[in-house]
């Protein structure tokens, strides 16, 4: 009787140590599907974010305006209509994104505005030293300078005249419809909605409170 409980003992022990084996490795198999959910999910990351980049790179907004442009060059006042043309895109090597948590970041990057004239005439021109009726035909010197300026002065234009502000919008909105092709949660940070403009934006995530971003997420 007593060797039957000795040996229903060791067998119940038998049976504990082989229910203990098993959980254990169910746990571990259990962790070992959870990495690899998690690897499919964030393993392909870079391409992730380079699919983003071509998208960035496809938003970009294109200007064709005539516009007035009065400079003094030399002492002469020149007014003369400029067929410009612009373009705003974005700088993609500066364009931070990083996972926090289950989350991935992407930062709007700096706009990389490009403009040029295509053509501009003299509509009116006077000199602030010399009397009415001198002769003021633009020498080729001062003609290169009254150009210079017209590449910046129509820049900022395209800041005033809120050009900058609707391509910065468009690009969010691009980045939104990208992103919903993922399953995974995005925030999109802007932090100038305004255009850069001359601010430093770093190349790297700045999280700030909440209130002083510009942060869209893709419905899902």
């Amino acid at each position: 009787m007593k060797k039957r409980k000795f040996l229903t003992g060791r067998f119940l022990l038998f049976i504990a140590l082989v229910l203990g084996v098993l959980l254990v490795l169910m746990l571990l198999l259990r962790q070992c599907n959870r990495e690899s959910e998690l690897d499919d999910g964030y393993s392909d990351l870079p391409a992730r974010i380079e699919r983003i980049r071509e998208m960035i790179r496809l938003s970009t907004l294109e200007i064709d305006r005539e516009m007035v442009i009065t400079d003094t060059v030399n002492q002469k006042v020149i007014c003369a209509v400029v067929d410009v043309h612009g373009m705003i895109g974005f700088d993609l090597e500066k364009m931070p994104a990083g996972m926090r948590g289950d989350t991935l970041f992407v930062q709007l990057p700096p706009e990389k505005i490009t403009c040029y004239e295509r053509g501009y005439r003299i509509v009116d021109a006077y000199s602030l030293k010399q009397p009415l009726g001198f002769d003021l035909t633009m020498q080729a010197s001062e003609e290169n300078i009254f150009k210079k300026q017209i590449p910046l002065k129509f820049e900022n234009e395209m800041y005033s005249r809120g050009y900058v502000e609707v391509a910065r919008s468009q690009a969010r909105e691009s980045l939104g419809k990208l992103l919903n092709l993922f399953n995974t949660n995005v925030v999109i940070i802007d932090r100038f909605p305004m255009g850069v403009q001359g601010a430093v934006l770093p190349d790297t995530l700045v999280f700030e409170p909440r209130e002083r971003l510009t942060i869209g997420q893709p419905e899902k």
